[in-house]
């Protein structure tokens, strides 16, 4: 019996292979879409859920008056001197920017490593264990603490009292310190002391993270909106004296709970934000659906021109169960194929997907994972098909008995067709028409604004001498046409990037 049910379903796949080959292929990337994403938001949400209290942990950041939103730099005493004033502060800690150089071991290039500069907090804060060299992570100057498969790559594991050459300082090991959990918002090969640079007063250049109990959270916020901050600035008078102007100014702080950090682009740039892969997910499986739906549709109707024989088979003796698996065989073979085909295109695409999720795992755990998620979803999707079989088999078997003729109507079909055609034409209008409007918004010179030839210099941390220097020399470049200070795109969208890394000796020459 399961051999001729195979034959028959066999024999009708290939006689509709249009309605075939489409139900495979929008189940098979439907299944594939479906089962990396949702993969992908496991990974967004529990990015930082394993640190101690991390639900009382936030990362401060404070708005722009340029343009109201809100940045993540603070200044090096901004933290300390909050927590002296606010007592609903129970703990909190700095870090600086992760910067990516290259490992030279003499004058050749060897590796590419993160560093991140700490300050002494950050071992208890975020509970970093040590494995050798202490017990305290204490850095000054050039020490740094690397980590245990940082320093296995390099020195096989002995990489106490050994220098690291980042290819602009070289960096003497005083601890060998555990690796970050991952995922993490914290990604680096080792750790370093905040430079004196980065500690003076007029230089955005630290991320400020505190520990603040429930209760304590409405007040604590409520202050930091509004908060006094005091700055100084030092200027050369026209005498050639040094002096130091010293203010006041109200800065305005919110927390970023530490499991969203990631939402934003704060700490590192996240390529897709988590919003978007949801998006991606309902669309997965809306595609599913509609795949299913358009099986489904086909095979009533392929029930319908097949009244009679369903009334032959009854009337020999066949039980209901016998039916529904004549035509349960039909879609079993439709979801086999389309879970073969799914993983063919999962194994294809896998390199690309790792690469923007940036989820550590063999290839074998996405498959495996992809087989588990399809499984899943074939499951429903026979569940779902035995429902209909059974209920449009005993309707046709009561039509056949109330009428020997056992015509067929289409307009069920038909109607079908025409829904499906419909809101597909209405999806790739409204589609186009989208994308030409974002098209005309962020390239059009009819809004008011060029972007043709024209460059924007981005800087991060620079004292205002060194702005000023900067100023100076883009001025002598006779190729600039025009300069000016202070200004922001208003579109950020079509732009072309570069940078630059020059090491202190060429840094001073230039």
């Amino acid at each position: 019996m399961v051999k001729h049910n195979i034959k028959v379903a066999v024999r009708n796949l290939l006689k509709y292979k249009l309605q075939t080959v489409v139900s495979i292929l929008s189940l098979a990337l439907g299944m594939v879409f479906f089962s990396l994403t949702t993969l992908w938001l496991r990974q967004e949400r529990n990015y930082d859920s394993f640190h101690r209290d991390v639900e009382n942990i936030y990362l401060e950041v404070r708005k722009k008056y340029a343009d109201n939103n809100y940045d993540a730099y603070m200044f090096f005493s901004e933290l300390e001197n909050q927590a002296a004033k606010y007592p609903q502060i129970e703990s909190w800690a700095r870090t600086g920017i992760q910067k990516k150089c290259h490992f030279y071991d003499g004058d050749q290039q060897i590796d590419e490593i993160t560093g991140m500069m700490v300050d002494d907090n950050y071992q208890d804060f975020f509970d970093v264990k040590i494995l050798s060299g202490g017990d305290r992570l204490v850095l000054q100057g050039n020490e740094i603490a690397i980590t245990e498969s940082c320093a296995k790559r390099f020195y096989d594991g002995d990489a106490l009292g050994k220098q690291l050459n980042n290819g602009f300082d070289i960096l003497d090991i005083k601890y060998v310190i555990e690796d970050p959990r991952q995922p993490s918002v914290f990604r680096y090969d080792y750790l370093s002391a905040f430079n004196e640079r980065d500690k003076d007063g007029g230089v955005y250049s630290t991320y400020g993270f505190l520990r603040v109990a429930p209760e304590n959270l409405a007040s604590l916020s409520t202050w930091l909106e509004n908060d006094t901050v005091s700055q100084s600035y030092t200027y050369t008078d026209a005498m050639g004296q040094e002096k130091t102007f010293s203010y006041y100014k109200v800065e305005n702080f919110k927390l970023i709970p530490m499991k969203e950090i990631r939402n934003y682009d704060y700490l590192d740039y996240v390529p897709v934000k988590s919003k978007y892969v949801w998006f991606f997910m309902i669309l997965s499986i809306i595609m599913i659906i509609c795949a299913l739906v358009n099986y489904y549709t086909m095979l009533v109707t392929r029930m319908g021109i097949r009244v009679r024989e369903i009334s032959l088979r009854f009337a020999n003796g066949a039980s209901m169960l016998q039916v529904v698996g004549l035509f349960a065989t039909e879609i079993v073979m439709l979801l086999v194929l389309a879970l073969f085909i799914g993983a063919i295109i999962c194994e294809i695409g896998l390199p690309y997907f790792i690469d923007l999720c940036g989820i550590d795992r063999s290839a074998g755990f996405f498959i495996l994972s992809y087989l588990l998620y399809s499984f899943s979803v074939g499951v429903l999707s026979l569940v779902a098909a035995t429902g209909i079989i059974s209920v449009v088999s005993r309707r046709n078997l009561s039509k056949s008995l109330g009428n020997n003729k056992g015509t067929h109507s289409s307009a069920g079909y038909r109607v079908s067709i025409g829904l499906q055609l419909a809101i597909s034409i209405c999806v790739i209008f409204c589609s186009v028409v989208m994308t030409a409007q974002i098209v005309f918004m962020t390239g059009s010179r009819e809004m008011g604004f060029d972007k043709r030839n024209l460059g924007i210099l981005y800087h991060i941390g620079m004292t205002a001498s060194e702005v000023d220097a900067v100023k100076a020399e883009l001025r002598k470049i006779p190729e600039i046409d025009m300069f000016t200070y202070g200004f922001r795109d208003p579109i950020a969208d079509y732009h072309s990037y570069s940078s630059i890394s020059l090491s202190q000796e060429e840094s001073e020459e230039s």
